[in-house]
């Protein structure tokens, strides 16, 4: 999504050196619309697409909620006494992600997915069309170690529990629910 891209830190700073009162869609579909296009989603943001790809598959369209049944099974499918390996190595990528980041820094799940390590571990885990959200699976499954927050509307926070950042300490909004535990060896 055009949101997603708009957080990449890259896309950020060209923004501001380049398009100070213009909106990021607007430039698209005025300076380089003919090689992308943008398309609404059903959430209000916009689908970003590479004309040269050709039309977005058919099954593009914004995918359903899940329910919390589909939810349910999904954690139903994982060990409950351990960590799958995959859950493991995720678990790991996330903690070594927080553990480089600066002790000022906020992370944002949205930027640990660009990272190599945590998308590829995640998606071992949690694969394309997974009803579970990475932050729905940290609340579950390593919420002990790891707090989630929403902040600023869908962006979402995480950092080690009860240690929030001090750029979060005045954001309101809980962390990760129920069901949260610790590793245990």
């Amino acid at each position: 999504q055009l949101s997603e891209m708009g957080s990449d830190r890259y896309v950020r700073s060209a923004k501001q050196a380049l398009l100070k009162n213009v909106k990021i869609a607007e430039w698209i579909d005025r300076r380089i619309g003919g090689e992308v296009e943008l398309r609404p989603a059903a959430n209000g943001q916009h689908d970003i697409w590479l004309r040269s790809d050709g039309p977005p598959p058919a099954n593009s369209k914004p995918q359903k909620q899940a329910t919390p049944e589909e939810k349910e099974k999904f954690f139903d499918s994982l060990p409950t006494d351990s960590f799958s390996p995959g859950e493991e190595r995720l678990r790991e990528a996330l903690l070594t992600y927080l553990e480089r980041l600066p002790s000022n820094g906020v992370a944002w799940i949205h930027e640990a997915m660009n990272q190599d390590a945590i998308s590829r571990t995640k998606r071992d885990v949690m694969p394309r069309n997974c009803p579970v959200k990475l932050s729905e699976w940290i609340d579950r499954r390593i919420g002990g170690e790891i707090e989630t927050r929403a902040v600023e509307g869908a962006k979402i926070a995480f950092f080690p529990r009860d240690q929030p950042p001090a750029a979060l300490s005045g954001e309101g909004g809980g962390g990760g629910g129920g069901g949260k535990r610790r590793r245990t060896n």
